[in-house]
């Protein structure tokens, strides 16, 4: 008999899980944004949003008590399962790593919470919640067709002989590029939160792959040389992502997730 409160507690736990997310409002990508909704602390507010061909940008941002907000705008997927979580204005993650806070940020930086999702990622079901343990906070949600470089496939490489411009701006990404050029040094340049490495894999077999560091050289590239690029964070590929501005199509007011492939 001693067993039945657990099993009674694993019954609720199991309920809970396939209970349906609590959905606000149903949002449609560029159909402008939600209606306005107050969160008192520590309180959340859902909505759900079909993501189909074309990659989404999804914002969260408040509209009253703005330099007290504090949000952590969190994705599910058809599961309920988490898949993105931005708890900092400059970036987003996978749903593990420790929140980041966000409070006193200066005023230049984009006011919005935002996550990016790669295109036929389905409904997903968003979580706005408000952090701030003392003030309530009104917020709006928005999804956006989002612009800017998709992923460079390792199965279809992008070429490069110059100077060449990329972005991270989704989970998971593994920018890949084959190098065309004579020979020379490569340095990846990325200013930003991220931890962004590159690897080489030389087309001879005989020599090791390197990785390295924004900011450090590679020494002595050869054409056809295989070069990734992706973020990199406790011992994983790809678990956060960023933002892009001045690159074609990229209207997000941040370069959080911008990089260069410099050559020399």
């Amino acid at each position: 008999m001693r067993y039945l409160p657990l099993l009674a507690t694993l019954l609720v736990l199991l309920a809970a899980c396939s209970a349906p997310v609590p959905v606000q409002e149903r949002l449609t990508v560029d159909g402008g944004s939600s209606a306005p909704v107050t969160l008192e602390p520590g309180k959340s507010a859902y909505f759900e949003v079909a993501i189909g061909a074309d990659p989404v940008r999804i914002d969260a941002f408040a509209t009253v008590n703005k330099e007290t907000a504090d949000l952590d705008l969190i994705v599910y997927n058809e599961d309920r399962v988490p898949i993105a979580v931005a708890d900092s204005r400059l970036f987003f993650h996978a749903p593990y790593r420790d929140r980041v806070d966000t409070l006193g940020l200066p005023p230049f930086f984009t006011p919005t919470w935002s996550v990016n999702l790669l295109p036929n990622t389905g409904t997903v079901y968003v979580e706005v919640k408000n952090q701030n343990p003392t003030a309530p906070v009104t917020v709006q949600v928005e999804a956006l067709t989002r612009g800017g470089p998709l992923p460079w496939s390792c199965d279809v490489p992008r070429v490069f002989d110059a100077d060449t411009p990329g972005a991270l701006l989704y989970l998971g990404q593994v920018d890949c590029y084959t190098y065309t050029g004579s020979g020379a040094d490569l340095t990846l340049e990325y200013e930003g939160p991220l931890d962004v490495r590159f690897k080489v894999v030389p087309n001879d077999p005989e020599t090791p792959e390197t990785l390295l560091q924004s900011g450090e050289t590679y020494v002595g590239l050869e054409a056809g040389d295989l070069v990734m690029v992706y973020t990199y964070r406790n011992r994983q590929i790809g678990v956060e992502a960023g933002f892009c501005g001045p690159l074609l199509g990229c209207t997000d007011g941040l370069t959080t997730g911008e990089y260069w492939l410099r050559l020399d």
